[in-house]
């Protein structure tokens, strides 16, 4: 098994638009689960993917990429890096609500109090879809590990 972080690093990366999924698809159970079928197998453990989902977002901005809300507004993923605060903000400076009532957590925050656990928990969904919506508590770790997928597929991983 190759090294998760060996991607697709190029010198010569050219920057690119991630557009986030609708929450409405976020919330669709089989979108969770072919959502965890493309992270079975990209790395060794629940926590390496962990790993690799964050790194692959911010090298994407480091890269000059940026994040889109499904609306087009764009994140200030600048001030979620340097500043540490836990939600997200636009580069207007409003904090980004998925839905009512549901504001976007930075990657480092979004996994909860038990990271592996939960990207384990999440991991079975691959075999095991969920009969029902999808938890607005789920809805910003989803948010990130799409946009961690659309970036791999872009970069043809």
């Amino acid at each position: 098994m190759q090294s998760i972080f060996d991607y697709n690093d190029q010198d010569n990366v050219v920057p690119f638009d991630v557009q986030a999924a609708r929450i409405e698809q976020l919330r669709n159970p089989l979108y969770e689960a072919d959502l965890a079928k493309f992270f079975v197998g990209k790395a060794e453990t629940a926590t390496l993917i962990l790993d690799l989902a964050t790194f692959v977002i911010f090298d994407h901005y480091a890269d000059g990429g940026r994040v889109l809300m499904a609306n087009g507004t764009m994140l200030d993923l600048d001030r979620m890096e340097s500043t540490g605060e836990r939600f997200v903000y636009d580069c207007d400076g409003n904090e980004i609500f998925l839905q009512k009532n549901c504001l976007l957590i930075r990657t480092e925050d979004c996994f909860g109090e038990s990271p592996r656990r939960t990207m384990n928990r999440f991991l079975q969904k691959a075999i095991r879809s969920s009969k029902t919506t999808v938890d607005i508590r789920l809805l910003p770790m989803l948010f990130w590990l799409d946009i961690a997928r659309k970036i791999l597929m872009k970069q043809g991983n």
